[in-house]
């Protein structure tokens, strides 16, 4: 049995969400005090040595945050089962589909991203600051702050009919790392802008870094730090 030390912190409301009932089988036997860590999945014992794990879980990024969690305690997930059948079975097609779920959320982020470059490119606050949440935290590369999304899309709104506008926002390779099935770290290799005639407004750029968090299936940006890139003397 392995014991869960946060046994009685953690409670999960699944009351205000549309949830899938899984089942999940794991090699070995694992303690039912890990249950509130497991997004409060029913653990069972099983006669054949195994572990069975059941409940409804929210959406599939409950359920990689789900899978993440009984990997880093060194679980082996024998197989992985919905209402609409079986997903998994086999720690091969379990990575394959644990890409696969990542690979969906990520695509949603990359999507409000492409918000934020379109309100920059087409000159709109409310565009820009359509991704962020209602008090979202956002910091400058000048250390500037605002707090809100409103404040935010106004004070974009007053660079882009001023000293920004007509500009054109660039991105570099973005990553983004889980820190859990509902938050995310993004950051941009480097961001800068050009004028209309193509010139580049900082000749080295800035690096973002955004808090996603997710509710109710929607990726929002809690948190961004923009900060400046000093060329180092050679």
């Amino acid at each position: 049995m392995w014991p869960c030390p946060l046994a009685g912190m953690m409670q999960v409301d699944m009351s205000k969400r549309t949830a899938v009932f899984y089942t999940i089988h794991v090699q070995g036997q694992l303690d039912a005090t890990w249950a509130p860590e497991l997004y409060g999945l029913a653990i069972s014992a099983e006669p054949t040595g195994t572990t069975r794990l059941t409940g409804s879980l929210a959406d599939q990024a409950a359920l990689l945050g789900c899978l993440n969690r009984l990997i880093n305690l060194g679980a082996i997930v024998l197989s992985v089962e919905s209402e609409t059948g079986q997903l998994t079975k086999g720690k091969e097609n379990m990575l394959q589909e644990l890409t696969l779920i990542q690979e969906v959320e990520e695509t949603k982020i990359r999507a409000q991203l492409e918000i934020m470059r379109d309100g920059w490119n087409s000159g709109s606050g409310e565009r820009y600051a359509e991704p962020f949440m209602a008090d979202a935290d956002y910091t400058v590369w000048n250390g500037m702050y605002a707090n809100g999304q409103a404040t935010i899309a106004a004070q974009h709104q007053y660079i882009f009919d001023t000293f920004y506008a007509n500009t054109t926002l660039h991105f570099g390779e973005t990553h983004i790392r889980f820190l859990r099935d509902d938050v995310a770290l993004v950051r941009f290799e480097v961001s800068y802008l050009t004028r209309e005639n193509g010139e580049r407004i900082q000749e080295v750029g800035t690096r973002p870094l955004m808090v996603f968090v997710k509710n109710d299936g929607q990726w929002q940006i809690a948190a961004f730090q923009n900060t400046a890139i000093v060329k180092q003397p050679e």
